[in-house]
């Protein structure tokens, strides 16, 4: 028995239980130790109480290998009481699951963690990162399937995803043609008050009912995608698995909360709506979440009806209260005073499930209830201690609450779902005494106004509200809208006071208008076409985070297209491509959306100008993030390939001094040089062998470039240095063995007369003439002989400046690379406006790309 003990204090960015982890991965690399105590003492800061705790938690890990370990997962959540899945994480067969699209199969790729997986179990959660199928350009149904060792009963699966569902049926051999409908039942949902087995939309979450008695031991997800869709593609998030058949009643219901009643409509629109859910306020409320100050979220029903439980999806709080108006009640909904309201159950250990694509809290009730509206009070937010890093600020103190879905779970048994379909609410509502009945031949928007006898208006009934085709009615409750504030459009606050009209006669009027039709013009500053991602990469442009600020010009020999190609690169990409490519009129042929790990697209870029490159290698890609230093390569068919990844700094949260941003690259024979010009050195690769090899100092280094006879050009602060290194060399140097410490490589280093400003990219021309992109005071592209002397200058010259927009002057002119016309290719490192610009061998602004 070996003792371990770990202090720690609640100061690390993912919280106390990350600091665990850590302790048990330090564990784990002790597998020779056949048992292990574990103390871990830690030091809190509680969030909600002014006081220190202190504890031990002992753990005695029977550590046998780490695969034991690795299957193993303890997961957070409410008890789901007679929700709970019968699925275990050994039901799973993902050995088994598949894709179908356009009559080929190919092995569904879920996740790489062999812990989580898109089902989920009865001791794991789902992965945070789902399963896209059926990337094709082609339209017609994709399928994906997801296999069980053994036949499970099944009577409802709530899915995330635009997905619809299907199983399979239990007298088909082994597991099934996803082709061939006659071997799976179809499930079915309410949608807009009818049953359907039709796809639930884009980030649907969607509780999907089977026959009664179904079991099966597969899943086929289907989704169907339409023309004007921007991804073909099919997803499904997760999707958990109940014995019993259940409908959610939520599409029939209406919502109230007692906070941000504005965005309570969020809660019962079926979606997944993730960092756009309903809360309580982006600062929550003013005092601490309790059970003296809750909030509370409210489902009411046109008919009583009976409910198993909730499904609180991606809840916010931690203890919840769940109250019911019982089916006795017999006045106006409104009405209910809190004497009428009863207390149902109390559940405690809801968790968000953040990041996962699932994230259900299934709320048990104990028994079936008939009620005609049911309440879910928050009573004590989340500590977010054991949260994950991006959520830990979400509580605000204990004062906010949030909320994407809550689902009324309606037991049907052996019922068909047909029975939960309720009575419309205008069959059980109120309305006003005075009915305006009127017809209309089509459907329309309708705008009806109301004179007294002299033809004053005394009232604006309704404003284009639309009305479908047919005799309609509008109720006028008999009050006047005379008193309203007139000014309100100008300060934001409407109040529309109404007075009993007099008897008399009154005259309606109004007109209809066709329903308001969207047409789509053109897409400002985006230069995709079309302007939005599309399944073949070819839509959109570039990322909507960081510039275009890098290009290379790749000859056809080295890509699967056969033709010249511009790579063009960004730094940081969040959505779109970091990384994308077109031809020599700037038609984009394909994007990717990170390299080399999360975040980067490419912070440089470059193609081996030597006479020997490897053409199985389209370009090169060299990027620093977060204490990293990435070399990656995109092979001739645009597939990753990673050379090698390098930490020189700890990642933290807001990093400073990070020393691994890079500046330029260059490449010739399959040898790679980076400036980094934090570490005022240039890092030697040889890609071949994927081998870091060491470092040529060199002050402030930036723009560097590769002249046809080997000699490496490099802008070193307002300077141009020759530098000659022995390539052949290199073949035999052994790769470092720690990159803050590279061997330096001997070299022979001059300086060119020339004074540069601010060198930011560099070309060799074919003449031996040298092309530089200077910012400072110039933001031009400036041509120099192989002496120094400036022979040519490209766009106007001068500082970015506010005014009318120069289309002839470049702002922060940085990547430049020539293709096989002469002409220039150069990325602007400037977001106002993001540009791509294409100039003649003279000088003339050919073309110009812009956005996102």
């Amino acid at each position: 028995m070996t003792l371990l003990s770990i202090h720690a204090k609640d100061d690390c960015y993912a919280g106390p239980e990350n600091c665990i982890c850590h302790a048990f991965k330090f564990a784990m690399k002790h597998t020779h130790i056949p048992s292990i105590l574990l103390r871990f003492t830690m030091t809190q800061r509680h969030h909600f109480v002014q006081h220190t705790v202190f504890f031990s938690i002992i753990l005695a890990l029977l550590v046998t290998t780490p695969t034991t370990w690795g299957q193993t997962v303890h997961r957070k959540g409410v008890d789901a009481g007679r929700f709970q899945t019968p699925v275990t994480l050994a039901d799973v067969d993902r050995a088994n699951d598949l894709e179908w699209c356009n009559g080929q199969t190919q092995p569904a790729i879920t996740v790489t963690d062999a812990r989580m997986n898109i089902i989920w179990t009865t001791n794991t959660a789902t992965h945070h990162r789902g399963l896209s199928f059926g990337s094709s350009r082609d339209l017609g149904p994709r399928h994906a399937r997801l296999a069980l060792k053994r036949i499970l009963p099944m009577g409802s699966i709530l899915v995330t995803g635009n997905v619809s569902v299907s199983v399979l049926k239990t007298n088909v051999r082994g597991l099934g043609d996803l082709a061939d409908d006659s071997q799976w039942t179809p499930a079915q949902r309410i949608a807009d008050g009818k049953v359907t087995s039709e796809q639930a939309m884009d980030n649907g979450m969607t509780l999907w009912t089977l026959p009664a008695n179904t079991r099966s031991k597969a899943i086929r997800l289907t989704h169907v995608p339409q023309p004007t869709d921007s991804k073909f593609d099919g997803y499904v998030g997760g999707l958990y698995i109940m014995t019993d058949r259940y409908t959610d009643l939520t599409g029939q219901a209406r919502v109230v909360s007692s906070a941000n009643p504005k965005e309570a409509g969020k809660l019962i629109d079926g979606q997944n709506n993730s960092w756009g859910a309903w809360d309580n306020g982006p600062k929550g409320q003013e005092v601490e979440i309790s059970e003296k100050n809750p909030v509370w979220v409210q489902l009411s029903f046109p008919q009583a009806v009976t409910l198993s439980g909730l499904n609180a999806y991606a809840c916010g709080a931690e203890k919840v209260v769940m109250e019911m108006l019982p089916d006795s009640f017999d006045g106006p909904l409104g009405s209910a005073k809190e004497s009428d309201w009863k207390t149902v159950v109390t559940r405690d250990g809801l968790w968000d499930f953040y990041p996962a694509q699932l994230r259900p809290s299934l709320l048990d009730l104990g028994n079936d209830v008939t009620l005609r509206a049911v309440r879910m009070r928050m009573i004590a937010p989340h500590n977010p201690s054991g949260m994950h890093g991006h959520m830990q600020r979400r509580p605000e103190g204990g004062k906010r609450v949030w909320l994407d879905e809550l689902q009324a779970l309606m037991p049907l048994g052996n019922k068909p779902l047909q029975t939960a379909i309720l009575d419309s609410w205008q069959k059980h509502e109120a309305h006003p005494p005075i009915a305006i009945n009127f017809h209309l031949d089509k459907p329309g928007n309708v705008t009806l106004v109301i004179d007294d006898a002299d033809g004053k208006r005394v009232r604006n009934l309704i404003a284009q509200t639309p009305y479908p085709a047919g005799d309609n009615v509008a109720w006028w409750d008999g009050l006047d809208d005379i008193g309203r504030d007139t000014a309100a459009a100008g300060h934001g606050l409407y109040h529309v006071p109404g007075d009993l009209v007099k008897e008399g006669r009154y005259t309606v009027k109004g007109f209809v208008a066709p329903p308001i039709e969207i047409t789509y013009e053109i897409s400002g500053d985006n230069a995709g076409s079309p302007p939005w991602p599309t399944p073949d990469h070819k839509g959109g442009w570039g990322t909507n985070h960081t510039p275009p600020s890098c290009v290379a010009v790749v000859p056809a020999d080295r890509n699967q297209l056969n033709k010249e190609l511009i790579f063009i690169g960004s730094y940081i990409a969040e959505g779109g491509h970091g990384i994308f490519w077109v031809d020599k009129d700037g038609n984009k042929q394909g994007g990717k959306h990170w390299l080399g790990g999360h975040w980067t697209g490419a912070q440089t870029l470059g193609s081996d100008v030597g006479p020997k490159p490897d053409t199985n290698t389209a370009v090169y890609v060299v990027s620093g993030f977060s204490g990293e230093v990435r070399f990656v390569a995109l092979d001739r068919n645009f597939n990753e390939v990673i050379l090698g990844k390098y930490q020189l700094k700890k990642s933290e949260r807001r990093m400073t001094n990070d020393p691994s941003p890079v500046g330029d690259i260059a490449v010739y024979n399959n040898i790679i040089v980076a400036s980094l010009p934090r570490l005022n050195a240039l890092w030697v690769m040889d890609a071949s062998r994927k081998a870091l090899l060491g470092q040529i100092p060199l002050d402030n280094p930036l723009a560097v470039a590769f002249a046809q006879d080997g000699t490496l050009l490099a802008g070193s602060g307002e300077k141009l240095a020759r530098i000659s290194l022995d390539l052949s060399s290199l073949a035999s140097m052994q790769a470092a063995s720690d990159p803050k410490s590279l061997p330096v490589i001997n070299t022979r280093q001059s300086q060119m007369s020339m004074t540069l400003d601010h060198p930011s990219g560099i070309t060799l021309l074919a003449n031996g003439n040298i092309a530089i992109t200077e910012q400072g005071n110039h933001h031009q592209l400036r041509i120099y002989t192989p002496t120094g002397r400036l022979i040519q200058t490209i766009g106007n010259p001068g500082k970015p400046t506010i005014g009318k927009y120069d289309a002839n002057h470049m702002n922060n002119p940085k990547g430049v690379d020539v293709d096989s016309s002469g002409r220039f290719w150069i990325t602007e490192d400037n977001t106002q406006p993001k540009r791509v610009s294409l100039w003649e061998a003279q000088g003339k602004l050919a073309k110009a790309w812009y956005g996102p």
